[in-house]
């Protein structure tokens, strides 16, 4: 049921996304950062009442999570994603935010290859990037040719099916070496129920 509500939440922020400047755009993995709206993880990473106060306060009105730690992102025409991640980052500590990062590893896999500290982080080439960013566009693509011809709606069957031949399209770009590092970069396993 996680799964299902967090792929949904991403085709609908996906959609919403569409519509905002292509810098504001996140297509991909979800932001590791919003994850710090999710009560499991803030508990994983410890945060204190004072660190849970900023990450709301950083959200605003864009983001949040409901009582079963779906993340909910709401993005209008002004909203500067740039600004909400970068207020979140800044509430966490380094070691919390390396172990945000093994837990959004685990939760997106190679989705979090769009990330540029990820790809920095394995060493992509330039000519791996470019593949990268080419199978994100095709899956953006994919989707809304997806929910165009659904009436709008995707069952979670498809979108996990979606999602999956994407991830295949990912792991095939890393190396033996790059693969090994990034199954590294997961750290101690999270338990989300």
């Amino acid at each position: 049921m996680r799964k299902t509500g967090l792929t949904f939440i991403a085709i609908v922020a996906t959609l919403a996304i569409a519509a905002i400047a292509p810098a504001q755009r996140m297509i991909g993995a979800m932001p590791r950062h919003f994850l710090l709206f999710n009560p499991k993880v803030q508990t994983e990473l410890k945060l204190s009442d004072a660190q849970k106060k900023a990450v709301t306060v950083a959200g605003g009105d864009a983001v949040s999570a409901d009582e079963q730690g779906r993340i909910r992102v709401q993005l209008s025409q002004g909203t500067d994603m740039d600004a909400i991640k970068s207020a979140l980052k800044k509430t966490i500590t380094p070691a919390q935010d390396k172990r945000l990062t093994e837990v959004w590893i685990q939760r997106d896999g190679s989705f979090a290859l769009s990330d540029d500290e990820v790809a920095k982080s394995l060493d992509l080439t330039a000519d791996q990037k470019k593949k990268v960013s080419a199978v994100f566009d095709e899956f953006g693509e994919e989707m809304q040719e997806l929910v165009m011809s659904n009436g709008g709606k995707v069952g979670p069957e498809e979108s996990r099916a979606l999602r999956e031949k994407t991830k295949k399209k990912l792991d095939a770009i890393l190396n033996t070496s790059q693969r090994a590092k990034f199954e590294g970069m997961k750290g101690k396993p999270f338990k989300w129920s």
